[in-house]
């Protein structure tokens, strides 16, 4: 696990038409996620090399603590439209703790055993490795069929 809540992930701008596929402009847009770094292949070439899909790529190094954002409103001279985010393979993010790897549900620092009895099975299952636990709202539990 990571002590950190940056990443560098790939977000997709979905309904920006192709007028706005220059780096400069994908990286204005992106800048609401975060801190662009790089554009994909397709969306780096020349325009008249540049094969259109559906969406442009841009990779940004963004803080999963914030909020994910979805959808933008882009200004442009006398219009405006909406643009679509999607973000491709987002990491763990535990909004407990704050750390990358995991989730909440399964945040040990979430819910701690309350007696001693639950400490000790814990550490004793973990040291054998007879069995996975997953701490929960209810306690402690095996770990089967997840």
């Amino acid at each position: 696990m990571q002590n950190i809540s940056s990443a560098q992930v790939c977000i997709r701008i979905h309904g920006l038409s192709q007028e706005f596929w220059r780096p400069k402009i994908l990286f204005a847009i992106a800048n609401v996620v975060g801190t662009p770094i790089s554009t994909d292949a397709a969306s780096s070439k020349p325009m008249v090399e540049r094969t259109f899909g559906q969406f442009a790529r841009v990779l940004v190094d963004m803080d999963l603590s914030q909020d994910l954002r979805y959808k933008v409103l882009v200004e442009r001279k006398n219009y405006a439209f909406f643009v679509n985010f999607e973000y491709e393979n987002l990491p763990d993010f535990c909004t407990h703790c704050n750390k990358i790897g995991h989730y909440f549900e399964i945040c040990k620092f979430a819910n701690k055993p309350v007696n001693n009895t639950e400490v000790e099975n814990q550490k004793k299952n973990t040291k054998e490795g007879r069995k996975e636990r997953l701490c929960t709202s209810e306690g402690w539990q095996d770990k089967t069929g997840w």
